[in-house]
């Protein structure tokens, strides 16, 4: 299968709770948005990511889609597969929480990964890019609160490179990250501040200072 498009990435910022600034590519994602009934869905696999501290659940628009994935079979269009990532809950040293069966316990809600297959979708993707006929977006919380002038900070958990932005007032821009570095800054004055990745300007977000 060939590589599908990147359509977003995912910093996560690091907050009494972590939350999330998430995008959207220019190439069709906004034909996607969270499935209204996806906890109606079926739920097809938990998964425990170590690397991020993240507990995820992945869930199949139909019964008919969970099948013939188990089949190796293609799934049929109209199908819509949702990805829920959550912070593991931790420990006083940073270690992630476990229930009696040994799994992660899940805490904040990070974002949410949605790919939906839809007949002739995907087209106007160059053929090195288009993975059949899906489209893919990444979606999360798109604001998030701090106190004046206490700490926030980015850290880019995505394989491409991020730069977070303040586009509000004078523009002032962090270092580019590469995965698992961050960005710290505090805001002095109380009010909505703006700020989009410098390289992706399409992934916007919004630091409401109080």
């Amino acid at each position: 299968m060939r590589r599908p498009l990147v359509i977003a990435a995912v910093i996560a910022v690091g907050l009494t709770a972590g939350l999330v600034l998430t995008g959207r590519s220019a190439a069709g994602p906004d034909r996607i948005a969270v499935p209204a009934g996806w906890k109606d869905h079926v739920l097809y696999t938990t998964v425990d990511r170590h690397d991020v501290k993240q507990y995820r659940e992945l869930y199949a628009s139909t019964p008919e889609a969970v099948q013939a994935m188990r089949e190796g079979k293609p799934l049929p269009h109209g199908t819509v597969l949702t990805l829920i990532q959550y912070k593991a809950q931790v420990d006083a040293q940073g270690a992630p929480l476990k229930d009696a069966s040994g799994r992660f316990v899940k805490s904040d809600l990070i974002a949410y990964t949605v790919m939906e297959k839809r007949q002739g979708w995907g087209a106007e993707y160059p053929d090195d890019l288009r993975n059949g006929d899906w489209e893919y977006a990444a979606i999360g919380p798109r604001k998030l609160t701090a106190a004046t002038g206490k700490p926030v900070t980015w850290v880019n958990h995505d394989d491409s490179p991020h730069q977070i932005t303040i586009t509000t007032g004078a523009e002032s821009r962090g270092p580019v990250l590469t995965k698992g570095q961050g960005y710290t800054r505090a805001f002095a004055a109380a009010g909505t501040y703006d700020y989009i990745c410098g390289l992706h300007p399409s992934m916007k977000g919004q630091v409401e200072v109080r």
